[in-house]
């Protein structure tokens, strides 16, 4: 098999590529390269410059970025069929974000000044681009509700279900092995609290026998259990968010009712 044509059948595995036609495929295949990078090594750097597209073939990276206070703030995981990089290929600004590999990596990368004329050759590719745009906006918005409106343990028993789903695989006894390591630290950092208020809530849930963590290593003894937990959580917060419309409710008709007659 050529290069392009293994290149072709790496795209066609990446969510951003896999409705183009073969050639389409053929086209892009012949503009990218491939690179491997070590756990640790830095892809893109927050305020850099660079402008080229990533396409995960193999491995997950960690996506962070430092505030104006200094903080570090764990913004997501990418993983196999993800792309990142989106941003500033298309609005020429620096980079948003750091993007650290968190193991072995393969990626194919698309440069900037090749990927743009592909917009207008390939009409559908510009709206799956857009669909993965607003897929971000809508995971960091729901984790803004989060942060808003769920408390601690809320927020960790939500990012262990959805880090099962994405990276789990099955252990003993119907158990989840979370094949990603995340220190106490990075899961704060993930769901916007202290490194103590997560060890706190993540030594709760040993307690209770529905997780453990051992060595950055997370397992899910009892799946049902930590997503009945994110269940009952945001049943609360419907009927809070309902308590308190009506409540707005019943105040405006008060008001209305108490504004004298002034015919």
């Amino acid at each position: 098999m050529s290069l392009d044509a293994t290149r072709t059948d790496l795209l066609r595995r990446t969510w951003l590529f896999s409705e183009l036609d073969e050639s389409d495929l053929t086209h892009i295949a012949g503009l990218s390269r491939e690179r491997a990078c070590r756990a640790g090594e830095i892809l893109v750097r927050q305020n850099d410059a660079s402008g080229e597209l990533f396409a995960v073939i193999q491995g997950r990276l960690r996506v962070t970025s430092i505030t104006p206070e200094g903080d570090e703030v764990m913004l997501s995981v990418v993983g196999p069929s993800d792309v990142f990089g989106e941003l500033a290929l298309l609005d020429d600004l620096p980079r948003s974000a750091t993007v650290t590999a968190a193991e072995h990596c393969r990626l194919l990368v698309v440069p900037r000044a090749s990927f743009r004329p592909l917009l207008v050759r390939m009409p559908s590719l510009g709206l799956r681009l857009l669909q993965v745009m607003a897929a971000h906006v809508r995971r960091l918005s729901r984790r803004a509700e989060d942060a808003a409106t769920l408390d601690v343990r809320t927020r960790l028993a939500k990012t262990l279900v959805e880090f099962a789903e994405r990276f789990g695989m099955p252990a003993l006894r119907g158990a989840i092995r979370i094949t990603m390591r995340f220190s106490q630290g990075e899961l704060g950092r993930m769901i916007f609290a202290t490194r103590e208020m997560t060890n706190k809530c993540l030594g709760e849930l040993r307690r209770k026998r529905i997780v453990r963590h051992e060595n950055g290593v997370v397992t899910v003894l009892k799946p049902n259990a930590l997503r009945d937990l994110v269940e009952e959580a945001g049943a609360r917060r419907l009927r809070s968010a309902g308590s308190k419309a009506g409540s707005k409710k019943r105040r405006r008709n008060g008001t209305v009712k108490s504004v004298p007659d002034r015919r």
